[in-house]
């Protein structure tokens, strides 16, 4: 599937990741840690791509828009040029959105049935449609591109791109700092 290079972001620590609570698709800021986190994934990513080469795109969510346009910045790019994908939002936690982790998880248990790749979040979606998300943003690229997005978007493009199981992808930990790159080569993890 994958014919360019792929550098995968995801946000900078926001004020929800602090508080352990499911943010999904409403925006909470960077904390000074989250907008650290963005600078040095900036200065990272210079080291590592030509940025005339690449696209950047990130999740129209603020929280990965800041995080775009602040390792822009420090890449001495300009920080609003590049586009947003729907299809990169953070999945759709329905009525789990803003609850605790440890609460959200639960309700999504019980509701599950031993189905939680399948079954969707009690008024949200379901991992296999924040798959089907990702895979077709993944078509859709043309060139080496740049993607700031979220922990799910992030866990199922690398999923989707490495060929894993579901509980390999779930079982990642997208972490806040650091890049993974991924090309026919496989996959490689700067600043981790």
């Amino acid at each position: 599937m994958i014919q360019h290079r792929l550098y995968l972001v995801r946000h900078g620590q926001t004020e929800d990741n602090v508080a352990e609570r499911l943010t999904g698709q409403r925006d909470s800021a960077l904390t000074p840690l989250g907008k650290a986190q963005a600078i040095a994934n900036g200065h990272l990513l210079k080291t590592m791509v030509d940025a005339a080469s690449c696209d950047f795109v990130a999740s129209p969510l603020g929280r990965a828009r800041r995080t775009m346009e602040l390792l822009r910045g420090a890449m001495g790019l300009p920080v609003d040029d590049y586009r947003t994908d729907a299809r990169l939002m953070e999945a759709d936690y329905g009525d789990s959105h803003g609850r605790p982790w440890a609460e959200a998880h639960a309700i999504r248990k019980a509701s599950a049935n031993g189905d939680a790749w399948n079954t969707p979040h009690p008024g949200g979606e379901s991992r296999a449609q924040l798959y089907a998300r990702a895979v077709a943003f993944l078509l859709s690229l043309q060139r080496d591109t740049v993607v700031v997005s979220h922990g799910g978007p992030v866990r199922m493009i690398r999923g989707a791109l490495l060929k894993l199981d579901n509980d390999e992808i779930v079982g990642f930990a997208a972490l806040n700092a650091g890049v993974i790159e991924i090309s026919a080569a496989g996959e490689r993890l700067h600043g981790r």
